[in-house]
């Protein structure tokens, strides 16, 4: 049961929303994935001898690595009246009154918050600005004891 006193859905009647991951974060997996792809095209350049499957292979792992990267890159977090919500290749939501425990970690690029719900596996939901960051802080103080 949520305490009246700190209710999540009446701090958060007005929605707070913003990327999932820091500017920060997302340069450095774009930097990643060039880095990838220029050593794929030089790996499959300098081998010939590759049979057409192995190519078939590396543009599925291209395509695989692209849709992650599309929504590292454009992945939202939103924080209202009935909880959390990240959207993404895998949305992820909680309401109020299943979160057991929350612990913002202020981890360099990529700020998050961990929840530990009060049936099934811990979910987490990334921070990419400082609305989502304050917003993670007071939900942690929410439910830091637990519930």
């Amino acid at each position: 049961m949520i305490d009246l006193e700190f209710d999540p859905r009446q701090r958060f009647a007005q929605t707070v929303r913003g990327p999932s991951h820091t500017l920060a974060f997302k340069a450095a997996a774009v930097g990643l994935l060039v880095l990838i792809a220029l050593y794929a095209v030089r790996v499959l350049k300098d081998a010939p001898e590759v049979s057409e499957h192995v190519g078939l292979l590396a543009l599925g792992a291209a395509g695989l690595l692209l849709i992650s990267a599309w929504w590292l890159l454009f992945g939202s977090t939103t924080v209202d009246a009935t909880g959390i919500h990240r959207s993404g290749w895998w949305r992820t939501d909680i309401k109020w009154e299943e979160i057991g425990r929350a612990k913002f970690l202020r981890v360099p690029f990529s700020p998050r918050l961990v929840v530990l719900p009060t049936h099934g596996p811990m979910r987490s939901f990334f921070a990419g600005n400082a609305a989502l960051e304050d917003a993670f802080r007071e939900i942690e103080r929410i439910y830091k004891s637990g519930r």
